[in-house]
């Protein structure tokens, strides 16, 4: 028996699109949470860059694990291209806030564990609510 309603997560741009928001939400979340700790608890600046890379693995990581436990295929695939989403989002606000554009090691990390997170979440339990 076929379903009376669509997935969100069946359109391949709109599914592309949500990973990318998710991704992008987590990074800023989990940047706010570690300069909490930093300006409160911390007190200097000596672990800014591991906190930085922190919040681009956690962000990259979630955003395509999502993309890819409600697609069910092409986990790998999909997780670069959020990557590449991601450090385009990044690298445009880099360019009107900073004036420049950061390195090929940011896209490397970003796309890196967003096909992690792809794959991690295409080999994970379907989730109950598309079950057929």
């Amino acid at each position: 028996m076929r379903r009376k309603y669509k997935n969100i997560y069946s359109n391949k741009f709109f599914n592309i699109i949500i990973s990318a928001v998710i991704s992008v939400s987590v990074i800023i979340l989990c940047c706010l949470v570690f300069s909490f700790i930093t300006f409160n608890f911390i007190g200097n600046m000596k672990f800014s860059v591991f906190f930085s890379v922190a919040s681009i693995i956690a962000g990259s990581y979630a955003g395509s694990y999502i993309c890819g436990k409600y697609r069910r295929r092409m986990g790998l695939v999909y997780g670069i291209i959020n990557g590449i989403i991601i450090y385009s989002l990044i690298s445009a606000a880099n360019l009107i806030f900073l004036g420049n554009i950061p390195d090929i090691k940011k896209l490397l990390l970003l796309t890196f564990f967003s096909a992690a997170g792809g794959i991690a979440g295409v080999n994970s339990k379907r989730p109950s609510c598309l079950r057929d």
